[in-house]
């Protein structure tokens, strides 16, 4: 228990923070800005065609082939202002829509701090239980 919980304050907890997913597809914000675009149920090698849909336009993001496992993984860069849009994929008999809704947050963490802090309160207890075991060593038995 006590080893989970150290392990949670040193590296934080696990998620996907603003990521958008329907079934194995999703959009995933990323730390530097890009977003992780990624679809399934493709043919093999068909062309394929990532979009950002707005009210007022739609702009081709980006276009790839579908890997032999019918996936596609691309990174796209979006306009900070997403509110009303949507990224669209289409290829083939698939075309998928996932809607967005503002500007995405960015996912991932600077951790530095946190574990700096986490080692220092390990060395810190280290610290401590080698003065107790020093002191336990020095002091005389009391018979």
């Amino acid at each position: 228990m006590a080893c989970g919980v150290g392990i949670t304050l040193l590296f934080g907890t696990s998620g996907v923070a603003g990521a958008i997913q329907y079934g194995a597809d999703f959009v995933l914000p990323q730390a530097d800005g890009t977003t992780q675009v990624h679809v399934e149920s493709f043919a093999p090698g068909v062309n394929v065609e990532v979009r950002l849909v707005c009210p007022i336009a739609t702009t081709l993001l980006t276009s790839t082939t579908a890997e032999a496992d019918g996936t596609i993984t691309v990174y796209v860069t979006l306009p900070a202002n997403v509110d009303g849009c949507s990224i669209n994929v289409v290829g083939g008999a698939v075309d998928k829509s996932f809607p967005l809704a503002g500007a995405l947050p960015a996912t991932g963490n600077d951790a530095g701090s946190l574990l700096q802090v986490g080692f220092g309160l390990l060395a810190l207890g280290l610290i401590i239980v080698g003065v107790g075991q020093l002191r336990r060593r020095v002091s005389p038995q009391v018979a």
